[in-house]
């Protein structure tokens, strides 16, 4: 009896030795499992994830607050051929506004908003016998001015200038963003007088394209 009674208290401790031995490894593992994930999640580096976070937010927000360009039809003036005045369907409703610089594509330049309707607006281009504008041509940045009209003409151009067939005109006045293609050098010559050199423009677009 006293044997069979010896014999079921050595199970019944080996048995809570057990219990408490899982206990333990099973607290141990849930401390390693808790102090790793803040080695892992270190509040430094939480902050800066979470102020970057925020940044690229405000940047959404602006993105959407930003004015983007849009694109128009051209209303057709067939069978007429007066390049220096087109007229677009769009105006002050979506945003256009005298004054507004009008492109073909994103960098090549047509003409400038003369008057805006509701709906549609005015645009005068670079092919109006009126339109004076200053340019550079080429990688040496030669100064020139641009005459509009039914062909398109740079003059001004000094005499010393090494300008050749192939260069591209940008626009260079303060009224017109900086840089805006015109269109490439052809036909230069001495300008009578010979202080000056002139050069036809080929336009960097087409009205067919429009």
């Amino acid at each position: 009896m006293t044997r069979k009674f010896a014999l079921g208290l050595l199970l019944l401790l080996l048995l809570v030795l057990f219990l408490f031995s899982n206990f333990f490894l099973n607290a141990r593992l849930n401390l390693t499992a808790f102090l790793n994930s803040f080695s892992k999640d270190d509040p430094q580096q939480k902050i800066l994830e979470l102020e970057k976070e925020n940044q690229n937010l405000k940047l959404q927000l602006l993105s959407q607050k930003v004015k983007r360009p849009g694109t128009f039809k051209v209303y057709s003036a067939y069978p007429f051929s007066n390049r220096g005045e087109i007229m677009i369907a769009a105006g002050t409703s979506q945003g256009v506004r005298a004054g507004d610089i009008i492109t073909y594509g994103d960098n090549v330049l047509i003409g400038k908003v003369t008057q805006a309707f509701d709906s549609k607006s005015v645009i005068t281009t670079l092919f109006d016998p009126s339109w004076r504008s200053a340019v550079r041509i080429g990688e040496h940045e030669v100064d020139a001015l641009l005459q509009g009209g039914n062909e398109l003409v740079l003059t001004f151009i000094p005499a010393d200038a090494d300008i050749r067939d192939g260069e591209l005109a940008v626009t260079a006045s303060a009224d017109l963003p900086y840089g805006l293609g015109i269109g490439t050098v052809r036909s230069v010559k001495v300008a009578p007088g010979g202080a000056f050199k002139e050069a036809v423009l080929e336009p960097g677009f087409q009205f067919k394209q429009l």
